[in-house]
């Protein structure tokens, strides 16, 4: 079977199939965010994520954004689980033919991420590469098991919430890769690009709901809102019905999508590239968890409920909930 017959879905579990593991290790790869191991009463958290220029990074793009990007998609993970970022290491795979200012620039970018997220950068390894990769690996501490942010942790009756508007991201990913900035005026255009190019992990957010101890599920937006759900759905054995008038969409990403995709903004989820936290939690604990990410300077806003049937819905349709998969574009 080819890998395009599966897509990444289907090719993670084949991976991480019975892997040698020890006493120590709280969460293996390939079910959450991150994995976790457990050292002196904490649980050490630490992730991976690799990104292709061909596959990540529009031509539009500059370095620094680059950088910035393959930093934060490694932090993000981290605040899927709750964990506080420690550092992170950074590998190259670089084309003899591109220009040291361009490499340095991107080494900029991922520093400049880091000092944002309070994460060190703490150095990598370059390679020769036929195209330019970044491999980000990051590693976190949560103080206890009870505070990590298990996809498994959703029960029927659930509160799903998210930490931020949605959408954004994906009208700015349109923009660079269709060249679109004449069509829109520019100011909206370089708040959607921005959100596309310089996403902020929602670390502070993850880590006030962390210290709740609260059995809270989580995981951040970044293959899909739809995708994600069936993710914490399908380990938690249960399923998720969204409110489609309770999605926090900005009045740009309606209007973008409304005049430049002629679709509903339900289409912008499909991409993801948000960064902002997916939740279920409990209802009794909604309201201290509501005032626990407003004192770190977010919000927690509701979008629907964990439900017994194991599907995901849309008000009271069924939805797509492959999301974005680079292995499934033949």
């Amino acid at each position: 079977m080819k890998l395009f017959e599966l897509g990444e879905k289907g090719i993670v579990p084949v991976l991480t199939r019975n892997l040698y593991s020890r006493g120590f290790i709280t969460l293996p790869a390939g079910v959450d965010d991150a994995a976790a191991i457990r050292h002196l009463g904490e649980e050490i958290v630490f992730t991976s994520d690799i990104m292709f220029a061909s596959t990540h990074f529009p031509e539009a793009m500059k370095p620094e954004e680059m950088g910035w990007k393959a930093a934060v998609a490694n932090v993000s993970d981290l605040a899927g689980m709750g964990a506080q970022p420690l550092a992170l290491l950074a590998a190259f795979g670089l084309p003899a033919s591109l220009e040291l200012d361009f490499v340095a620039a991107i080494s900029k970018g991922i520093n400049e991420a880091c000092k944002a997220h309070e994460c060190a950068f703490a150095g990598g390894d370059t390679k020769k590469a036929a195209e330019l990769t970044i491999c980000g690996s990051a590693i976190g501490v949560c103080r206890s098991e009870a505070g990590l942010l298990k996809r498994a942790n959703a029960r029927p009756g659930d509160i799903v919430c998210v930490t931020g508007n949605l959408g954004d991201a994906a009208c700015g990913a349109h923009i660079l890769l269709k060249r679109m900035r004449s069509r829109i005026p520019p100011e909206t255009a370089s708040r959607l690009v921005r959100a596309f190019t310089y996403p902020r992990a929602r670390v502070k957010l993850g880590m006030a709901l962390s210290s709740l101890g609260a059995h809270i599920a989580g995981m951040d937006i970044t293959d899909g809102l739809f995708y994600s759900c069936n993710e914490i759905a399908s380990v938690s054995g249960c399923g998720i019905r969204i409110r489609e008038k309770l999605i926090p969409f900005t009045e740009d990403a309606r209007q973008f999508a409304r005049e430049q995709l002629n679709a509903s903004p339900i289409r912008l989820l499909e991409w993801g590239e948000d960064y902002e936290l997916l939740l279920t939690l409990r209802r009794k604990d909604f309201p201290r968890a509501q005032k626990a990410v407003q004192a770190a300077g977010g919000r927690l806003i509701r979008i629907g409920e964990v439900i017994k049937e194991k599907t995901v819905y849309l008000d009271d349709e069924k939805v797509d909930t492959k999301g974005y998969d680079a292995f499934l574009k033949m």
